[in-house]
This record gives C-alpha cells, sequence and structure tokens, in this order.
C-alpha cells in the first residue's frame, strides 16, 4: 500500500536574526577591549579570566552561527532522515558558562546573580535565535534504506539548486529551474508509492550525480572564461538530462518500469564527447 506523504511546514521560532550570529560577535568585543585593559594594568589573573570569557563567546557565536546554517538547510528538506546536531543549544549553553564567569569571577557579583545573568543569557538566546530542529521530516514509517534514498536525492537537489545560482545564463538557470522541479515532482511520486524507489534507484542516485557534477563544474568554469562551445556543449547535456526526467516521471505516473540502460548510455557518451563529465 502507498504511503501518504505529506509536507509539514516547519518555521524557526525567530526570524529577526540573520544568518548568522553577528550579534554575539559584536557582544564579545567589549571583553576584549577589558583583557587588553586588565593586561595594560598589570592584572594578568583577570587578563586571562576576560580573555577566557571573550573566546567563550566567540565559540558561542561560532556554533550558533552554524547552527543557523544547519537550521536553515534543514527546513528547506521535506526528506531529512536525521535532525542536525543542536548546535545552537551547544552555543546558547557555552555563551551561559562565559556569562556566568564574566559576573563572578571578573565582575564581582555574587554566585546567585550570576547564575541569574547566566540563565538570563541562556533564554535569551533561545528566544532570540530559536532552537534547534530535533525530529527527523519525511517518512518515519518507511524502511532506513528507503529514507535515506530519498533524503540523498534530495540533497542532491539542494545541491544542483545551490549551483545554479552561480550561473549567469538566463536560459540555463531556466532550464536547471525546470530539471530541479522535475526532480522534486518524482520524489513525490515514489514517496507516495515508496515500493517504486527500487526501481528508479538508480535513476536518482547516477543522474541526480551526473546532473550536480556537471553543473558544479560549469558554475565553476564559465567564471573564469567565455566559452561559446562550452555554453553549447552544457545546454546540449542539459536538454537530455530534463528529457529523461521528464520521460521517468511519465513512467512513474503511467505505472510502467522505466529502462534507463539506454539513457544512461546516451548521458555518458555525450558528457565524455563535450568534455562536461
Amino acid at each position: 500500500m502507498a504511503v501518504r506523504y505529506r509536507t509539514v511546514q516547519q518555521r524557526p521560532t525567530a526570524y529577526r536574526s540573520s544568518a548568522r550570529a553577528w550579534l554575539l560577535y559584536l557582544y564579545s568585543l567589549p571583553f576584549l577591549f577589558a583583557a587588553l585593559s586588565h593586561l595594560l594594568a598589570g592584572n594578568t589573573i583577570r587578563f586571562g579570566l576576560t580573555l577566557l570569557v571573550f573566546l567563550a563567546v566567540m565559540l558561542a557565536a561560532a556554533f550558533i552561527s552554524r547552527g543557523l546554517k544547519n537550521r536553515r538547510e534543514y527546513l528547506q528538506q521535506k526528506f531529512a532522515n536525521q535532525a542536525p546536531f543542536p548546535l545552537i543549544f551547544l552555543g546558547s549553553l557555552v555563551l551561559a558558562a562565559a556569562i556566568f564567569v564574566a559576573a563572578w569571577l571578573v565582575a564581582g557579583y555574587g554566585l546567585f546573580s550570576a547564575l541569574g545573568f547566566a540563565v538570563a543569557a541562556l533564554v535569551g538566546t533561545w528566544l532570540w535565535y530559536g532552537l534547534d530542529p530535533v525530529r527527523a521530516r519525511g517518512m518515519p514509517d518507511a524502511e532506513p534504506a528507503i529514507q535515506e534514498v530519498l533524503a540523498e536525492s534530495e540533497r542532491r537537489i539542494l545541491a544542483i539548486e545551490k549551483a545554479t545560482r552561480e550561473v549567469s545564463q538566463p536560459e540555463l538557470k531556466q532550464r536547471l529551474t525546470r530539471i530541479t522541479r522535475k526532480a522534486r515532482e518524482v520524489l513525490a511520486l515514489l514517496a507516495e508509492d515508496p515500493q517504486r524507489i527500487s526501481q528508479s534507484r538508480r535513476f536518482l542516485h547516477t543522474y541526480l550525480e551526473s546532473t550536480d557534477n556537471i553543473v558544479r563544474k560549469y558554475a565553476s568554469t564559465h567564471k573564469k572564461i567565455t566559452d561559446q562551445a562550452l555554453e553549447a556543449n552544457f545546454r546540449e547535456v542539459l536538454a537530455t538530462i530534463e528529457d529523461t526526467f521528464n520521460q521517468q516521471y511519465e513512467k512513474l505516473l503511467s505505472s510502467d518500469l522505466f529502462d534507463l540502460d539506454v539513457d544512461m548510455e546516451v548521458l555518458n557518451t555525450l558528457m565524455k564527447k563535450q568534455g562536461l563529465g
């Protein structure tokens, strides 16, 4: 029986922050200035403690920045067999510990007051930046192998979309957009009927991987040189890929088996001939 796939919209709890924790990077600067002041005054203990706090705040900012990026990429996926490592949570703990040390050992506040500052920093970080995703997305009842195929296929599609942004030629960008859109439609059909994934495993792996490699190679090359022949070759390869994606989608709709051998041979020959493989 086909497993009904339903897209669940998940959004981070806060959008006021940017993709990186710039506020925390700025927040760390006063600790750096204070550490330099203690060094000039000859207070080595306070210098060491304040420098430690500065480095801890910087580390927290780095963790949270990476966590925000992981969360953004995760929320773009419909099929994700595991949630990202909770770097935002880890960064908030590091920040809370840094604030505790700064309040208690550097500023001279009492123990309970320092704990209060640490808790306030912890809760404030969660309210401003949100928390890490904690649940996998997609098809929790499906076999792990099926989940991995869908998740890996979507990662390939996201990589193609990322490389597409580096392509400047409008016609090629539009064709790549159509390819990734059709690839997502194929994944949606397979999610409706996971039993057919085994029939499309080679298509998903080989074609998406080949398309990813081709687009990234073209995107990195066309920035450095202007080559009309390269653009023409790339256009020809993309046309072949788009036709194959459309055929795969139609075959899935009609419940027919899809014979990929001939199409794979055509693609491999074309890639070698055009120097894009």
